[in-house]
């Protein structure tokens, strides 16, 4: 018989995981900016904090669910509606992710909650998770938290922008997000066959599109952004470029030329001038007869 909505709050277990993971959210937060400053020094990977961490253990903790499940199989035979001690933990442990990131996300990274996808879905699903523990789909919640695969890459690509791929990104959002998400609401149609059951995947999935909607029309815009070369362009561009480098060549080829020439007649008027006064040239040179003239000049002057 499905439980009510006190019965999830006053569950001890329940209960006292909230608290003690809402506790761990913020000290794990605080404590791996202080440990690893510059790992975290911008507001950005400080915001993707949280989310790596709930994603990673969402993906991990689902993993084993998702082996064991079997599409020849409905739902209700393999138990996974059941409400167990590991999934109330879980489940607490994911709220607890809700919580902290709205209380932390409004104190310390602002700017990077977003109205729809942070305050919207966080709300939303701190509502439907309880929700699912009373209609016992709190193992199927589990098992569908295989999902949060895509948002563990983004969180990684966001805190580390040298570590991400669109590429990646995008097939593991296709797969979980829509064609995993798609078999899910099949295999709860077949296996419940009430709106009730039905309410929680179908109410997501829209969401879900939407978003890769979105993410499909930013790939198709950046990928008109991106230049693209034709050969004949790379020929012009390599013809334009060896013009450069030629005219450059010459230019400095015809500075060196004249620096050497001004350099030589310099040296040698210089030495015309030291011969002169020295006398080591003969008067069939030109600082002889410089000096012959100076001669017989002095002479006339004495007579």
């Amino acid at each position: 018989m499905p439980r009510i909505f006190s019965d999830v709050i006053s569950d001890p277990i329940f209960t006292v995981s909230l608290v003690a993971f809402c506790c761990f959210q913020v000290v794990f937060y605080h404590g791996l900016i202080y440990l690893y400053p510059k790992s975290f020094a911008t507001t950005k990977q400080r915001g993707w904090i949280l989310t790596a961490l709930n994603s990673l253990v969402s993906v991990a903790v689902s993993i084993p669910y998702n082996l064991s499940f079997s599409g020849k199989v409905l739902l209700p035979e393999q138990a996974f509606q059941s409400w167990t001690q590991t999934t109330t933990i879980f489940c607490a442990f994911f709220m607890s992710y809700l919580v902290g990131d709205l209380v932390l996300g409004t104190l310390c990274y602002p700017s990077q909650m977003n109205p729809w996808t942070g305050y919207f879905h966080h709300t939303l699903y701190l509502i439907l998770i309880p929700l699912s523990m009373t209609i016992d789909l709190a193992g199927n919640f589990v098992w569908m938290c295989i999902l949060e695969l895509p948002t563990l890459i983004l969180a990684v690509a966001q805190i580390d922008k040298s570590l991400r791929s669109d590429l990646l990104f995008g097939a593991s959002y296709f797969t979980t997000r829509i064609v995993l998400h798609v078999f899910a609401i099949y295999q709860f149609y077949i296996g419940y066959r009430d709106i009730v059951h039905l309410l929680i995947p179908v109410g997501i999935f829209p969401l879900h599109a939407m978003w890769f909607r979105q993410w499909c029309r930013q790939q198709l815009r950046l990928r008109r952004k991106e230049p693209t070369a034709s050969p004949t362009d790379d020929s012009r561009a390599t013809q334009e470029i060896q013009k450069q480098i030629s005219e450059a060549v010459d230019d400095l080829t015809r500075r060196t030329r004249d620096q050497a020439t001004q350099k030589s007649y310099s040296a040698d008027n210089h030495k015309d001038v030291a011969a002169v006064f020295l006398g080591k040239k003969g008067h069939g040179s030109h600082a002889g007869r410089l000096r012959a003239a100076m001669g017989k000049r002095a002479s006339s002057l004495k007579n």
